[in-house]
């Protein structure tokens, strides 16, 4: 059985390289060997991302989150997906989720801020 980890890891290599279509070769091989990885997901959702395919990287990111909700960045990278699709309404509660779990985050903070000014909405403020 092919170790995913491994997988993964050699997908990363090549990602990092600029090799995208090897990395995301090695990504799905990861994906097809453990159908439940999160992060085989949300590794094809960052090349989806980076390749302009959004509805693509909403979808793969969307589904490392439901896997793996105890996880900021990929509810992170989700609203950041939703928000280069157009989606800004569809993007705050998933940062909103990314900042609970990952408070210091600044993109997500940064994203939120952008979601929610292009959806006219604001940020509930809580008193410490």
């Amino acid at each position: 059985m092919t170790d995913v980890r491994d997988l993964l890891e050699s997908g990363l290599e090549r990602h990092h390289a600029g090799r995208l279509n090897e990395a995301e070769a090695q990504y799905r091989a990861a994906l097809a060997a453990d159908p439940d990885s999160a992060e085989a997901r949300h590794l094809l959702g960052i090349i989806a991302f980076q390749s302009g395919r959004m509805d693509d990287a909403c979808a793969l990111f969307e589904g490392a989150a439901t896997r793996a909700p105890h996880i900021a960045k990929y509810f992170g990278n989700l609203g950041a997906a939703r928000i280069a699709a157009g989606r800004a309404g569809d993007a705050v509660d998933p940062l909103q989720t990314a900042t609970g779990l990952d408070p210091l985050a600044a993109d997500v903070q940064r994203n939120l801020g952008i979601a929610l000014s292009e959806t006219g909405r604001r940020q509930a403020r809580t008193s410490t």
